[in-house]
C-alpha cells in the first residue's frame, strides 16, 4: 500500500472542498501509517471544522503521540480549547506551538484571541499585531486584522489610530 497516496489524495479533496473523500483518504493513509502525524492533524482540523471537537482532540492527542512538537497541532488543540472555554489550556497549547516555532503566526493570533476573552485588551492587540508582522497580509493573517480593528475599539480613544489600522486592512 501507499500511504502516502492516500495522505495526498486527503489533501487534494481536502483542498477541493469533497471533505467526506478527505476524511476517508486520510483515515486510510492512518491505517496503512499510524505514524502519519500530518494526517491525524489534517484530519482533526475537518472534524473541528464540523463541531466534532471531542474526535478532533483524538486525532491531535494521536498527532501529538507521533510527534510531540508538531507545532500546528500544538496551536489547533489550543484553538479547541478555547472554543470549549479552557482558556489556561489553550494558552499553554498556543505558546508550546510557539516554542517550536516563535513566528507561528496563528498561535498569536490564537493568544491574542484567549487574551481577548479573559479581557486583557493590551496584550490581545500586541498577540494581533505580533500575527500580523509574522504573515503580512495574506489570507491567514485576515482573523488577526479583524480582531485587532475590534480591539482597538475597545482600547483606543485614539480614533486617528482606529484610522489608519483600518486604512492598512
Amino acid at each position: 500500500m501507499y500511504p502516502d497516496a492516500y495522505y495526498n489524495l486527503g489533501v487534494a479533496f481536502g483542498e477541493l472542498g469533497s471533505l467526506e473523500k478527505a476524511i476517508v483518504f486520510y483515515e486510510l493513509a492512518i491505517h496503512f501509517n499510524p505514524q502519519c502525524c500530518e494526517a491525524y492533524n489534517n484530519l482533526g482540523v475537518i472534524l473541528k471544522d464540523r463541531d466534532n471537537l471531542e474526535r478532533a482532540t483524538e486525532c491531535y492527542v494521536s498527532a501529538l503521540q507521533v510527534d510531540p512538537r508538531y507545532y500546528q497541532t500544538l496551536n489547533n488543540l489550543s484553538v479547541v480549547f478555547t472554543m470549549q472555554g479552557n482558556l489556561d489550556a489553550a494558552r499553554d497549547f498556543a505558546n508550546r506551538a510557539l516554542s517550536f516555532y516563535p513566528n507561528h503566526s496563528e498561535a498569536y493570533n490564537n493568544l491574542g484571541v484567549i487574551y481577548r476573552e479573559e479581557g486583557d485588551t493590551e496584550n490581545a492587540i500586541k498577540c494581533y499585531q505580533q500575527c500580523l508582522s509574522n504573515s503580512g497580509v495574506d489570507s491567514d493573517a485576515r482573523n488577526a486584522y479583524q480582531n485587532l480593528l475590534l480591539a482597538l475599539n475597545y482600547r483606543s480613544k485614539n480614533m486617528h489610530e482606529v484610522f489608519e489600522w483600518h486604512q492598512l486592512w
